[in-house]
């Protein structure tokens, strides 16, 4: 009987600790991509293109977020999007889609294909929060989440394997990121 009145005590204090996660309905990630990722691309002679409903224009790229899931406590966050990019040379088009920034894992996974071959979801994308982020974060209908996004080790040998070059490297300043999402209706 005394185990059970500890046990219940215990789950109840995490329950009351635990802040509250919000989830978000709608809104964007936009990407400002760095001068240092688009001369790579350049350089290479690849092309960058979009995956509708994804939009670029004048070095930005933005992704509709469907959906979202936010740590207020903490600023971890889940958000979900459609659209992606295309990555295409005179021989090879790589789709990068369907991405998810997890805030939590610190990375942007997308869906890879290769000349329309599914090859997998991998991590393409560090994603490092803006040091402006200040927890906890505010239960608002809207939140914005500024980040920056370098190259994973794993998408720059995916990328050097599948266009049989050496210049895509980890870290690569991909740009800066910021996601603005509100809250549905319940």
């Amino acid at each position: 009987m005394k185990k059970i009145f500890v046990l219940t005590l215990l789950l109840f204090a995490l329950k009351v600790s635990a802040a509250p996660t919000y989830s978000y309905k709608g809104g964007r990630t936009s990407v400002t991509l760095s001068s240092e990722f688009v001369t790579a691309l350049e350089t290479l002679e690849i092309s960058l293109g979009r995956i509708k409903p994804a939009r670029i224009r004048a070095g930005v790229a933005r992704f509709p977020a469907n959906f979202s899931e936010v740590d207020l406590a903490d600023a971890s966050a889940e958000i979900f999007h459609t659209g992606g990019l295309t990555l295409s040379s005179d021989t090879t088009v790589v789709e990068l889609s369907n991405f998810i920034i997890d805030t939590d894992e610190g990375v942007l996974t997308g869906s890879v294909k290769v000349d329309n071959s599914i090859v997998d979801r991998i991590p393409l994308f560090n994603v490092t929060l803006s040091p402006d982020v200040a927890t906890p974060l505010p239960a608002t209908p809207s939140l914005t989440v500024p980040a920056s996004l370098t190259l994973t080790e794993t998408a720059a040998t995916t990328l050097n394997a599948t266009f049989g070059v050496e210049a895509f490297a980890a870290d690569l300043d991909v740009g800066s990121s910021s996601s603005a999402i509100r809250r549905g209706r319940d």
